[in-house]
């Protein structure tokens, strides 16, 4: 007897985790992710702070012209000229985007409660320029007569550039060493208000600056990705050509072991490494079955491993026997050797590494 089980979207597993920071795959599109605890996709990991979220980009995939906010806030972003899904820092989903052409990449979030932060503000995004040039990053930066906001952003001497602007003034200006083209950056602006204002590269600090008296007024320009206003709220500038991920903001500001938290999670020896458990599968008669083999069907990176193992259950659930595949990319049909029994069940097991 033959018979058939298919796996495949997150409503065929009971639970799943995955530890450290957002590494998902095809949220949008319903399918198998890794990035969820207990199954749903949530923007808390075990160790990425969450309090005063604002929003969370994952940048992996776009799905109806719109990049999905996994902050919980329901802020998705439109997307404006024709960027493109890319591979990001984790093998999971990045955006690229094409700089100065006939499309003008960028995507954007109009202005509403909540987005001026009240106080403190924390902007992390992982990055990989192609050139050196004048280019957002992300930005809420009001720009006219009397600029306001906020822009991280690339210099053209390759510099990262960190910008406070408070009624016309450049309040804060903080810039980083040159950086090459062609490498992922983790980049991190940290604003204290009243106190002080920090610009970390992968985890370090590089550059900070007095803040007293400084605070962030609020303003009704969109937030941007990928571009930053320039002589009005219509003539946008500054295109990033590169890939983009991992974008998070927060109405708060982040510790430096938070921020040094945010960049080795995911690092070589602080693996990603999560679990997903299918439901309990029962033969259609009801008759104990014996499986041999599996037909698996696998999108799998280079630096990603998958191992799943295939238990066979008793009446009551209980583990009667097991046995353990290494999986590879692609369609694949593997042996396995399981003693009948009523019930089974399937673990899949991953692990990412840089």
């Amino acid at each position: 007897m033959t018979e058939e089980i298919t796996i495949e979207t997150r409503d065929d597993w009971n639970e799943g985790d995955f530890d450290k920071t957002s590494a998902d795959r095809d949220d949008h599109s319903g399918n198998l992710g890794i990035g969820y605890i207990s199954g749903e996709s949530v923007p808390i990991t075990t160790t990425q702070p969450v309090d005063d979220m604002v929003l969370q980009l994952r940048m992996d995939g776009i799905s109806n012209a719109e990049v999905i906010d996994y902050s919980g806030n329901d802020r998705d972003f439109d997307v404006n000229g024709n960027p493109s899904e890319a591979t990001g820092v984790f093998s999971t989903g990045a955006i690229q985007f094409n700089g100065y052409d006939t499309e003008e990449d960028y995507l954007e979030l109009p202005d509403s409660e909540g987005l001026d932060p009240e106080g403190d503000l924390t902007v992390s995004v992982w990055a990989y320029k192609d050139v050196d040039d004048t280019q957002s990053m992300v930005s809420k930066h009001e720009t006219n007569e009397s600029p306001d906001g906020w822009d991280l952003s690339y210099g053209t001497n390759g510099d990262i550039i960190w910008r406070i602007n408070r009624d016309g003034t450049d309040e804060i200006d903080l810039r980083s060493d040159s950086l090459p083209t062609g490498e992922w950056f983790h980049i991190v602006g940290v604003f204290k208000e009243d106190e002080e204002m920090l610009l970390y590269v992968d985890g370090e600090e590089v550059a900070s600056e007095d803040a007293s008296g400084v605070s962030i007024n609020d303003n009704d320009e969109k937030i941007r990705v990928g571009a930053r206003s320039e002589s009005s709220s219509t003539d946008i500038r500054r295109w990033f050509e590169g890939r983009i991920s991992e974008i998070i903001v927060w109405d708060k500001s982040l510790t430096s072991s938070e921020v040094e938290t945010l960049y080795f999670d995911g690092q070589a020896d602080n693996n990603f490494e999560g679990e997903w458990t299918s439901e309990v599968f029962e033969p259609e008669d009801g008759e104990d079955v014996e499986v041999i083999e599996l037909e698996i069907t696998a999108d799998i990176d280079s630096d990603t491993s998958s191992t799943v193992y295939i238990e066979a259950l008793d009446d009551e659930d209980n583990v009667i026997d097991s046995d353990t595949i290494e999986v590879d990319s692609g369609t694949d049909t593997y042996s396995v050797d399981l003693d009948e029994a009523p019930k089974f069940k399937i673990i899949s097991e991953h692990e990412v590494s840089l």
